[in-house]
């Protein structure tokens, strides 16, 4: 790869902003990437700063991974009972809408926990 300043020159990566082969004497190292000098480093700044906060985001949005499942099972299970227990007809709109939230917190539950194993996966890569 040729610099895209340099026609000379053998490029030594690519710029984190505008994707440009960067030559040595180009290159602005910034201990995550390279990037071209002027607008490209406060960009490359930028995309590593969304970049560290998407992570926290990640971190923060795993705590709460099962809230959710947890409040639509609830209702959906009060809602079920408190019908069953009244012991009028079985199939009403409470027992229907119940057993639905009943039965997304489930897919909820599991969709999370596929959520959860790749957010694993891809912090024991860092």
């Amino acid at each position: 790869m040729i610099c895209f300043e340099h026609e000379d020159r053998q490029a030594v990566g690519l710029c984190r902003a505008c994707n440009k082969g960067l030559c040595a004497k180009c290159a602005v190292d910034h201990d995550y990437g390279l990037s071209c000098s002027g607008d490209c480093e406060t960009e490359a700044r930028l995309v590593q700063q969304q970049i560290l906060q998407n992570r926290k985001s990640l971190r923060t949005g795993r705590q709460s991974l099962y809230l959710w499942p947890v409040i639509f099972l609830f209702m959906g299970g009060s809602m079920l009972v408190s019908e069953l227990l009244r012991r009028g007809p079985v199939l009403n709109w409470a027992t229907i809408f119940g057993g639905g939230l009943s039965l997304f917190a489930l897919y909820m539950f599991f969709i999370n926990r596929k959520w959860g194993q790749v957010m694993d996966a891809s912090e024991a890569d860092e």
